[in-house]
């Protein structure tokens, strides 16, 4: 279309979106006849993403951007897989919303491509964004595109040369741009239309604005189309499409974040600071924004504040805040539902024991119409208007209803100064009243942060002008501020009867309230910090997410407890009527109970929702319920145990679920009786009825930071529950100041609940635990009750109780155990050396050093107790157990093994937690279901997951039998030759196992190494130089040992036994299996288990303690375990 000659701005606009529309690969369009019957069937585009997208795609794009940099780091997806998922992702969400401005796919494939090969050929990764999609708002320069910021005139501009530095640094962290979203015309109001790009819709509902002006930022966020997007922020640009799209959103404080290389028609202006800002998924998406640009150092080439980021979001997990509480503005009162959230995460607050004071908002409206509007427009909106009138488009009515304001017009020098001056009085009087906060608080200091609403609405109709002082206030004051959704619209959401508006604005906020308009969209809070304390507000932001534990945001690691079971088809011939699994856990290194959504459904439906999730390793309810990976211990009341725990499937029935209530309480919480708390199930509406002779069963496997420690301050008692009682308790118990085994303590023995409390940010970054499994069985009687067992320690018993405790760590990578036997040898009370032992033990949940009075207790022990420390690995460890001796003759010598048992057992979950393998090969890496091959039952999953880490230990210690082959000279050819053609079997049916059931294959030709040479080089090699060294003797010439004849595993042969596992027919392991350990006693032992389960033999080696033990020594065990058929 032309005028005169000329293009008019219609036909710009139209071949603009012509041109988006053809970056589109025909492969990701979506047909129009089906388009516009999806747009006839439902307003939520959300509801319909899963339809559109493939479920491996899902898994990927459900990642926040943290986590989805983890797994690309550990190998789990390329680069060019994640890349594929989101660009596919973000066309859809284009197609159904309207949210992008430009989409550069090929780019973006090509960059993907070019960070798989630079990992490939250094082993090393980019930056801490590897791989991770990123979209840019529209008026942020990208090089090689053009930034329109939403005006017709600039569609005739170049492409811009390079990147606004912001961009640069994502580009330089290893992040792939591939997308920049819609913004609206102006850049100045709060919903994202303009002539240029059109409107972009709510994904929640499309008769709703997606909020501005980085909408195309919110939507493509809500709809996973991006891992992780920047928009910019002058009065809530970033915050309010947040909160409208349900997605997590921040506004840094001024000249912390670079802002050169943005087009926009107000150049120049700092009355009022902009900044930009990150939109995601979690506040650990946030966070890691921020870490990367301000770790570039970009003041160095932008005039900012020389101010390193100080993440605060793992520290201030332990804090108690205080929070100021500032309900409405004195201006719009919010609609219901923003009223009745804020209700309720004060109340949540108030009982996760944190101080919530009342906050008066200070003259709101008059700040906004005497500096706040004022000062954005201080040329009268001359440049704005200039912009439109070079494009020949016109004036939006969003945009017009503000430029064409009364209080807007173009002012003097002096009045600009004038302004700049009640600005920076009025900042100066809200420091005043906010440092006022200290006299109302408990502690005399003044609030940490402050909650208040985002906007008078959740969204609103398209072209309604909502109230933007909720957010614009923060940009006045320079204040950094953060949303999060922490709700969502009810039914039952409506204004008091009788409500009264105080004045037009609230007027007109009520008058657009709809309830079935809003119904099901999310709610959102605002976080608002003092300026330049961004850290703080995203430390609060986190405590306050985790506090309340919104139900809308998706699975993360990052996140507070969230279990949810739902009925789940896994398979056409199996129905499972509810996921039994329940795994508190530690994650990475901080002591927080975490789950997972355990979403699934049938593979002849819907895909995989979110899969049935392996929960870094541990526990996992199956298709045909079977437990996987839970610990069980022989309670302590049996003989002293000699072997390590032993992991083993176990086969439970699923069960049913019931209505509970669950009540959390409050105050003095000294000697607390907890079954009162819990209301009686009703067995009458239970969700689905089951047999009367079948008796079902869950465990329940949880990890503590540490044992109670001293006798006093418990809170004790039985009770019954089912397992939404589970939840609802451990979610209580998160809140409060109580270390995890404070409540479930003891390894497998059971008796009331008890535990001691604990000041639980001590305990924050604990890297081991202890391990205590219990059982939830239901009871087959008139009340059908769930009953929780568990066994406390004995005070009389202390050697039973003591003498052979395990502390386990498990982690992808494996797992780790060490085995902790005191054994009392003066006349101390049991009471009294149970006390030293508990708060000893207690070393390895603290994160700091030693305390004086863990250093006198062991000392205790030492003089008291004989105490001896082994350690055990499994899975890419391995490695064989090894007593820790004291490294000196000290006087304190509990203290030096305690020492560097610890210091193992860090550096074990430190290499664990990172896990990464060079050629992406994992075998225990299944995180989800669908991940597992489509073609196996499900049912082989579980095996899978066992199967891997048998495999792993496999070719781990053939490797090392290897190793330790070619270093001894004393042993004979053929042992050399036996141990070399195991090591080829093992590793050819590892090689077999990859292919047949991970879909996994590992070519020695492309890789450059064979299979075993790769499990050298990336665990063997990296790990043993952990390992404690046995104490040195003195080498003595000893004859060439003797296979020794087998014997009957009895339990009076005067030393230590090993069943050794070999090849032949089918026999049973029974007791008096020793996992693993080599140690300085009379007898070697060595743990065959990569030679199968089929016939079992006593194997006894007596070496005097005289001789060293090393290869030759043992060699006589390994020819047995070599050898085909009998021994």
């Amino acid at each position: 279309m032309t005028v005169n000659g000329q293009e008019s701005w219609q036909g710009i606009a139209e071949r603009l979106q012509a041109e988006r529309a053809a970056a589109i690969p025909p492969k990701w369009s979506i047909p129009p006849a089906k388009l516009n019957e999806l747009r006839r069937s439902t307003t939520r585009p959300l509801d319909v993403i899963p339809s559109l997208v493939p479920h491996h795609e899902l898994q990927i794009t459900g990642l926040d951007a943290l986590e989805l940099a983890a797994a690309i780091r550990r190998g789990q997806y390329s680069c060019l897989q994640v890349a594929e998922a989101y660009c596919h992702r973000a066309a859809i969400a284009q197609q159904l919303t309207n949210c992008l401005s430009d989409m550069f796919f090929a780019d973006a494939l090509e960059r993907a491509r070019q960070l798989d090969r630079h990992r490939e050929e250094t082993g090393e990764t980019v930056g801490p964004l590897h791989g991770v999609p990123v979209s840019i708002k529209d008026h942020i320069d990208v090089k090689g595109r053009r930034s329109y910021a939403g005006f017709i005139c600039n569609a005739h501009q170049a492409v811009r040369e390079r990147d606004a530095l912001v961009v640069d640094i994502l580009r330089k962290a290893g992040a792939v741009l591939f997308v920049k979203t819609t913004n609206p015309q102006t850049l100045m109001v709060l919903e994202t239309v303009s002539n240029l790009h059109g409107r972009t819709l709510n994904p929640w509902n499309s008769a709703l604005g997606a909020g501005g002006s980085s909408g195309g930022e919110g939507a493509l966020a809500a709809l996973h189309g991006t891992a992780l997007g920047v928009g910019t922020d002058i009065g809530g640009s970033v915050r309010v499409p947040g909160a409208f799209n349900g997605v997590y959103a921040f506004k840094p404080s001024g000249n912390r974040v670079p802002i050169s290389g943005l087009e926009c028609s107000m150049k120049g202006f700092e009355s009022i600071c902009g900044t930009a800002g990150p939109l995601g998924r979690s506040v650990a998406d946030l966070d890691l924004f921020m870490r990367v640009v301000l770790g570039a150092e970009p003041w160095l080439l932008d005039p900012l504040l020389a101010m390193p980021w100080r993440s605060l979001t793992e520290e201030m997990r332990g804090w108690k805040l205080r929070v100021g509480f500032m309900e409405w503005d004195g201006v719009v009162r919010p609609h219901p539902y923003i009223t009745r959230v804020m209700t309720d995460v004060r109340a949540k607050l108030e009982r996760a024991g944190h101080e919530v004071l009342d906050f008066e908002p200070h003259h709101h409206k008059r700040a906004w119409d005497d500096i706040i509007l004022p000062l954005y427009f201080s040329d009268g909106a001359v440049m704005t208007k200039k912009a439109l009138a070079e494009g020949n488009e016109p004036m939006l009515p969003a945009a017009k209803r503000l430029i064409e304001d009364p209080i807007v017009r173009q002012l003097s020098v002096e009045e600009t100064w004038a302004l700049n001056i009640a600005r920076d009085e009025y900042r100066a009087d809200y420091l005043q009243r906010w440092a006022s906060t200290a006299s109302k608080s408990s502690s005399g200091k003044p609030i940490d942060v402050l909650i208040c609403p985002p906007c008078g609405s959740q969204s609103t109709a398209h072209d309604v002008k909502p109230w933007w002082g909720y957010t614009a206030l923060w940009n006045l004051l320079d204040y950094p501020a953060g949303v999060l959704p922490a709700g969502k619209v009810l039914a039952s959401d409506a204004y008091p009867e009788g409500y009264a508006p105080v004045n037009e604005l609230d007027e007109e906020n009520m008058n657009i309230y709809d309830n079935a308009l809003y119904l099901g969209m999310p709610v959102a809070v605002q976080v608002v910090g003092r300026r330049h304390e961004d850290e703080k507000v995203l430390g609060a932001m986190q405590v306050i997410d985790e506090c309340f534990q919104n139900s809308l945001s998706s699975s993360s690691a990052s996140k507070s407890l969230r279990v949810e079971a739902t009925v789940a088809n896994l398979h056409k011939t199996h129905t499972i009527a509810e996921t039994m699994s329940f795994t508190l856990t530690l994650i990475g290194l901080t002591l927080l109970s975490k789950s997972w959504l355990v979403h699934a459904q049938g593979d002849d439906a819907v895909p995989f929702t979110n899969g049935l999730t392996l929960g870094q390793g541990y526990n996992t309810f199956t298709g045909k319920g079977a437990f996987h990976g839970a610990v069980e211990f022989v309670p302590g009341k049996q003989k002293r145990q000699t072997k390590a725990p032993f992991l083993s499937p176990r086969v439970l029935a699923p069960g049913s679920s019931y209505p509970f209530k669950f009540t959390p309480p409050e105050g003095n919480l000294t000697g607390l009786d907890l079954e009162k708390y819990f209301a009686k199930p009703d067995p009458s509406q239970r969700l689905e009825e089951l047999p009367e002779n079948r008796e079902q069963s869950v465990f329940v496997q949880l990890l503590a930071a540490q044992e109670p420690v001293g006798s006093k301050d418990y809170c004790s008692g039985k009770f019954h529950a089912n397992k939404h009682l589970v939840t609802s308790f451990t979610e209580y118990l998160k809140k409060l100041d109580v270390s995890a085994s404070a409540t479930i303590s003891a390894w497998g023995q059971g008796a009331s609940l008890s535990g001691g409390y604990l000041d639980q940010a001590k305990f924050s970054k604990s890297t081991l635990t202890y391990v205590a499994t219990m059982s939830v069985s239901k009871q087959l009687d008139d009340n059908s009750k769930f009953r929780f067992g568990i066994e406390n320690y004995h005070n009389d018993t202390f050697t039973r109780d003591f003498g052979d405790r395990w502390i386990l760590g498990f982690l992808k990578g494996g797992r780790m155990a060490i085995r902790v036997s005191i054994t009392k040898t003066s006349n101390s009370s049991n009471d009294d050396l149970m006390a030293k032992a508990s708060e000893s033990l207690s070393f390895w949940g603290a994160s700091g050093g030693l305390s004086e009075s863990a250093k006198n207790n062991m000392e205790s022990l030492s003089k008291e107790a004989t105490v001896d420390v082994s350690t055990f690995f499994e899975g890419d460890l391995g490695l064989l157990g090894h007593d820790i001796v004291p490294k000196s003759s000290s006087m304190n010598p509990v203290e030096d093994i305690f020492s560097q048992a610890k210091q193992l057992s860090d550096a074990f979950l430190e290499s664990a937690c990172k896990h990464e393998v060079k050629y992406g090969v994992v075998l225990e890496s299944y995180e989800t279901l669908p991940d597992f091959p489509r073609n196996q039952h499900v049912a082989d999953y579980s095996d899978a997951i066992v199967k891997s880490f048998d495999v792993l230990g496999q070719l781990v210690k053939v490797t090392e039998l290897k190793e330790a082959l070619v270093r001894s000279k004393e042993v004979p050819e053929s042992y050399k030759n036996n141990v070399q053609r195991t090591a080829e079997s093992v590793v050819s049916l590892c090689r077999q196992w990859i292919n047949n059931v991970t879909n996994q294959v590992i070519d020695p030709v492309s890789s450059g190494n064979s299979l075993e040479d790769w499990m050298q080089t990336s665990f063997i090699d990296k790990y043993k130089p952990l390992l404690p060294k046995p104490p040195p003797s003195k080498p003595e010439p000893q004859p060439e040992p003797q296979p020794t004849p087998k014997v009957p595993c009895r339990e009076t042969v005067p030393c230590y036994n090993e069943m050794l596992r070999l090849k032949g027919s089918p026999g049973a392991l029974e007791t008096d299996c020793r996992t693993g350990q080599f140690s300085r006693r009379k007898t070697a032992h060595f743990d065959p288990q990569f030679m199968g389960d089929e016939k079992c033999y006593a194997i006894q080696v007596v070496i005097p303690n005289q001789v060293e033990l090393n290869a030759s020594t043992y060699w006589p065990v390994c020819e047995c375990i070599m050898k085909e058929g009998d021994a």
